[in-house]
């Protein structure tokens, strides 16, 4: 999902967001690859053709 602003409470502390470019949140469980997705547009990021990624 891309979203623009995030707002969140934990207590005791609550949190709002903006951001001025869209960010990505990738959730799910334990064991579904988020870090193998994370590593891998890293690399993508090192390369200046990709480097809005």
């Amino acid at each position: 999902m891309i979203y623009k602003r995030i707002a969140f409470k934990a207590a005791p502390f609550s949190y709002d967001l903006e951001f001025d470019d869209r960010i990505t949140l990738v959730g799910g469980d334990s064991g579904v690859g988020k870090t193998v997705l994370y590593e891998m547009l890293e690399c993508s990021c090192a390369i200046k053709k990709h480097a809005r990624i």
